[in-house]
């Protein structure tokens, strides 16, 4: 199903109320809406929270670089390499929690330990 909606064609002339006439001579905008097409989910935030707070062996970067890969993408209108480059950008993304949460779990076990002396 999609949904059309028209703006100010100028090719009608309506009466908006009982004596008085819609503008005339305007531009007509219209926007077509495809309820089948799904947004692209760039993660350019959570990307960006991965750069500065879990950037373990750059991972954070490589999100970024897909995040931003991606968004360029959805503007050129290539929403195949938008949805690939978003993926990526997830999968890093996730690796870098990942990898942020074993090194700073490790640190807290050799820190209880005594493993590290001040």
């Amino acid at each position: 199903m999609e949904m059309t909606v028209y703006k100010n064609s100028p090719e009608k002339t309506f009466d908006a109320l009982p004596g008085y006439k819609a503008m005339t001579g305007s531009t007509s905008t219209v926007i077509t809406i495809d309820p089948s097409q799904t947004p692209v989910k760039d993660h350019l935030i959570w990307s960006i929270f991965s750069v500065v707070y879990l950037n373990a062996c750059c991972l954070g970067l490589l999100a970024l670089y897909n995040s931003v890969k991606s968004r360029d993408q959805v503007i050129i209108g290539n929403t195949e390499k938008a949805h690939f480059f978003a993926t990526r950008a997830k999968r890093f993304n996730i690796a870098a929690v990942i990898v942020f949460l074993i090194l700073f779990v490790t640190l807290i076990i050799l820190q209880a330990t005594g493993h590290l002396h001040e």
